[in-house]
């Protein structure tokens, strides 16, 4: 049985660091995934602020310090570690959607 320390076992592979952005694509398989993408789609469209609509549409990458994450968190209900474990698990996305 493995030794805890903290939360992670000692020998257990490290869990990654949260990564600062992922790309769209990953980002958009991600809430394909968990069956949100089309929800978080329509919210940002009803957004009053353009930018956002075309920072959605344009961007390359989603920074997760970007304040649209926060909106887009709270509407999914997601605590912090859990948006940080989202950003993990999204950035081992790798090309057309494997992981």
């Amino acid at each position: 049985m493995p030794r805890l320390f903290g939360a992670a076992a000692i020998g257990a592979a490290p869990i990654p660091p949260v990564p600062e952005a992922v790309d769209m694509r990953q980002a958009r398989i991600k809430l394909r995934r968990e069956g949100v993408l089309d929800q978080v789609d329509a919210m940002i469209r009803s957004s009053a602020d353009e930018e956002v609509i075309i920072e959605w549409d344009y961007a390359a990458v989603l920074r997760r310090d970007h304040p649209f994450v926060n909106g887009v968190q709270m509407m999914l209900g997601l605590t912090v570690p859990e948006m940080d474990a989202w950003f993990i698990a999204a950035s081992l996305i790798g090309p057309m959607g494997g992981e």
